[in-house]
């Protein structure tokens, strides 16, 4: 299925705010900095225009160019082998000086991308 941009960020918003938020409640000063984030994006989404643009995105999106979609099911379906490899894919939260001093690490499984999916598409 291809979506445009827009449709893939509202999608990761809804998946940060619904699924990712609830799982780090016991830190709220990175609740915080994670809501600053998504409110910066929401007004203004051209923060994320680099990753949008970028070429290897582009080539693994099997990006249209003529309507300006990238193909979800080839994303997530890359994502999802990859991690089922791998076991989960870690992202590091470096410390946030008296915010959240410690590094944070999510972990995101399969199961996590098609979550992220049915927020994409819906």
């Amino acid at each position: 299925m291809h979506v445009e941009k827009q449709k893939i960020i509202d999608g990761i918003i809804k998946y940060i705010e619904k699924d990712v938020m609830p799982e780090i409640s016991s830190d709220r000063g990175f609740q915080v900095v994670i809501s600053i984030g998504i409110s910066a994006v929401k007004a203004n989404n051209k923060l994320l225009d680099k990753l949008f643009e970028n070429d290897i995105f582009k080539s693994l999106a099997n990006y249209d160019d003529e309507n300006k979609t990238y193909d979800v099911d080839l994303l997530c379906n890359i994502a999802k082998d990859s991690i089922s490899k791998c076991g989960y894919f870690p992202v590091k939260i470096p410390a946030i000086s008296f915010i959240s001093p410690n590094e944070k690490e999510l972990k995101f499984s399969a199961a996590d991308v098609d979550r992220l999916k049915s927020y994409i598409v819906d």
